[in-house]
């Protein structure tokens, strides 16, 4: 088959930008076509050029979805139209994302294509968690499985799993966790055994839930988490409460509307502090949905200002900050909150505290 293109399949990890690789923003910036994954987060898509063709080719666990054929087949047809393809997957495209399959399709057709790796949910998961899969003395290996097959069944050796050791992490196992904690049991492995549940890790729902075999159904069920989770077991789980960083950041939970050509750097210093970021303009059907949901809007000049006049609506109580004195000056500032100063990573013990005052 001769093609056009070439086919990169990328590991975007869980979502956040300050956790892709350089390659995959870059390959973000130049793409043509973007077929992506459900558990993709949206604002990786807003960072893609004007006319980037967005495909939605995601797989919902129990619902009928895009088949992989179907997937493989549009890969193939876009080989021959556009000159670079992105299949955009969660997490690395070869633990459990069927980057594989899809690579080897390409192969067999003589289409062009290239692997870039992500970090994985079976290592980022955990480590947001504050769960560290290794640990001396605790654990000196970790052994990653999923819940879910090709025939729906997870039938494991489960004594043997109790006999390896270390660390287990079950990928995509919400609707598993009665079966896997029962079997792990039976198999041996005591009732008093650390277990923790880490869901939408990274995001502003993410929710770190821990107790024991015996008890861990009951709390997952008063915390009503949803899928997707991690699932950690081991020793190391008792290590989250004081490694949890990540959920005692000063902005986590807090979504911000961003505008998608502010700098790379100042995306990431209010990522670091914790915050979600909604990219706009491109983001108009996220904006529409998640309005209320944002805390702030980021206005760093007089161009953005005007994008966010078009899809934010003072009626539902935003504040605006923004690191231009040409900004401030041109909003009515009596309807607006603002922070003045350059936003770096140096900066955030100062926005901190202004954003704690508000």
């Amino acid at each position: 088959m001769k093609n056009k293109g070439t086919v990169y399949i990328v590991g975007s990890g869980l979502g956040r930008i300050s956790d892709l690789t350089l390659r995959a923003y870059q390959l973000l910036k130049t793409a043509d076509i973007v077929f992506y994954d459900r558990l993709v987060n949206d604002n990786l898509l807003q960072l893609t050029k004007e006319h980037c063709e967005l495909v939605y080719v995601g797989k919902k666990p129990y619902a009928s979805s895009h088949t992989q054929e179907d997937i493989e087949s549009q890969l193939l047809a876009a080989a021959q139209k556009h000159q670079v393809i992105l299949r955009l997957k969660s997490g690395d495209p070869f633990v459990f994302g069927r980057g594989g399959e899809e690579g080897m399709t390409l192969k067999d057709a003589g289409v062009t294509f290239e692997i870039i790796p992500g970090i994985s949910s079976v290592i980022n998961g955990p480590t947001y968690g504050g769960i560290p899969v290794t640990y001396r003395e605790y654990s000196r290996s970790f052994h990653v499985y999923t819940a879910q097959s090709k025939d729906g069944e997870t039938d494991f050796d489960w004594h043997s799993i109790v006999q390896f050791g270390g660390t287990h992490i079950f990928l995509m196992g919400l609707r598993a966790l009665s079966n896997i904690v029962r079997q792990l049991q039976i198999a041996g492995m005591p009732e008093t055994t650390p277990i923790a549940l880490v869901q939408w890790a990274s995001r502003p729902n993410q929710r770190t839930v821990i107790g024991e075999l015996r008890t861990i159904e009951e709390k997952v069920r008063k915390a009503q988490l949803t899928s997707p989770v991690v699932i950690v077991v081991g020793d190391v789980v008792d290590f989250s409460e004081s490694l949890n960083t990540f959920e005692r950041l000063p902005w986590f939970g807090q979504r911000v509307g961003f505008p998608t050509e502010a700098r790379i750097e100042q995306m990431i210093a209010f990522e670091s502090m914790g915050a979600e970021l909604v990219l706009y303009p491109r983001g108009t059907k996220r904006i529409q949905k998640e309005s209320e949901n944002i805390s702030w809007v980021f206005i760093p000049s007089i161009e953005s200002m005007h994008s966010a006049e078009r899809f934010f609506s003072r009626e539902i109580g935003l504040k605006f900050g923004t690191v231009s004195d040409q900004v401030r000056e041109s909003i009515d500032i009596t309807q607006s909150k603002f922070w003045i100063g350059e936003v770096h990573h140096e900066d955030r013990n100062y926005i901190s505290q202004f954003w704690n005052e508000l």
